[in-house]
């Protein structure tokens, strides 16, 4: 129950793929937003990420 209390201060990102045929996988990202979710592009997805890593974030543990 002590995580229902904690404050963190990360963006909630999601990725949804877009199938296009037999070419390549795109996808849309979004971010969380009071109320719902926001269309952002890659280049700020690749940001949120690497800007919650350099705070000391942690990463997958395959990617460790």
């Amino acid at each position: 129950m002590s995580n229902l209390t904690a404050n963190y201060q990360r963006t909630q990102l999601r990725a949804l793929p877009v199938r296009g045929g037999k070419g390549d996988v795109a996808y849309c990202y979004f971010v969380r937003v009071p109320g719902g979710w926001a269309e952002v592009n890659h280049s700020f997805t690749e940001w949120a990420v690497g800007d919650f890593i350099s705070r000391g974030g942690q990463q997958n543990a395959a990617d460790k």
